[in-house]
């Protein structure tokens, strides 16, 4: 059961009409797609744009991202592996073999239950605004999944997470912009200030940047200078940070070995 997309994709319909992107050419597209990814069975994605341009169906600006969006809403596609630095695609029912089909109130318990043991504590409201569930929705999947979960309340406001208890994030780590630490719940002040929000979202556009966790709060941004062996990082904590490039060290250290390039140096730069 298919709990999300439909709803989804209906409130994509105006951004579609926006671009000029019509049923017809979304269907036609979906052919395309289909035909190369069965012939070559994965596809990166600058190629399946190329394609659908000589094909004459116009990716210029975002037409090419809701294209393979919409795609991959109805289920016909995901990604892939990697291919160098570019993403491939790849067709769901070659990937995915043996898929599960449950009804809808399996589905809404175990998205319900996995959404809470990996975000708890979180609300009916972080779940619906995740999941792309309507309240009542929500409602019903925390109802269906209760035994599975422990309820506690915050701020006079029911918190749900997995029935085993989980330590405290604690540490410094550099998280990525778009982590799902920070994206993973409707309201986000439990983690980040809500003075700093317009720091890491400036100007509320949707584009997140890298943060700086440390023991379970989002307490500055960070960013990288890529030079042809090393790395340098520059924190900009949001308030002064004692000993910040000492806190951090060792997580920009891991973050350069994952890279394969050596740390230059952490240094510490005024926030934006």
């Amino acid at each position: 059961m298919n709990l999300g997309a439909e709803r989804l994709v209906g409130k994509d319909a105006g951004r579609l009409r926006q671009l000029g992107l019509h049923a017809d050419d979304i269907e036609r597209s979906k052919e395309l797609l289909t035909k190369a990814l069965r012939r070559h069975h994965r596809v990166s994605r600058p190629k399946l744009m190329e394609l659908l341009d000589l094909e004459g169906i116009s990716t210029e600006g975002q037409r090419g991202y809701h294209i393979l969006w919409h795609a991959a809403q109805s289920g016909l596609l995901c990604m892939g592996p990697m291919e160098g630095k570019q993403q491939t695609f790849v067709l769901v029912d070659e990937w995915i073999k043996n898929p599960r089909q449950l009804p809808q109130d399996e589905a809404l318990r175990e998205l319900a239950t996995r959404y809470f043991q990996s975000h708890g504590p979180a609300t009916v409201n972080d779940l619906a605004w995740w999941a792309g569930l309507t309240k009542t929705e929500a409602k019903a999947a925390i109802e269906t999944a209760k035994s599975d979960l422990l309820e506690q309340q915050i701020n006079d406001e029911p918190h749900y997470s997995g029935s085993t208890p989980k330590a405290p994030a604690a540490g410094a780590h550099l998280l990525a912009g778009f982590d799902e630490y920070l994206l993973g719940y409707e309201d986000r002040a439990g983690i980040l200030a809500p003075e700093h929000a317009d720091k890491v979202v400036p100007g509320g556009n949707g584009v997140f940047f890298p943060t700086m966790f440390l023991d379970g709060r989002i307490v500055g941004t960070w960013k990288r200078k890529l030079n042809k062996a090393s790395v340098q990082i520059t924190l900009s904590p949001f308030d002064p940070l004692d000993n910040a490039t000492s806190l951090f060290a060792d997580a920009a250290l891991r973050y350069t070995t994952f890279l394969g390039l050596k740390l230059a140096e952490v240094v510490v730069g005024a926030a934006d």
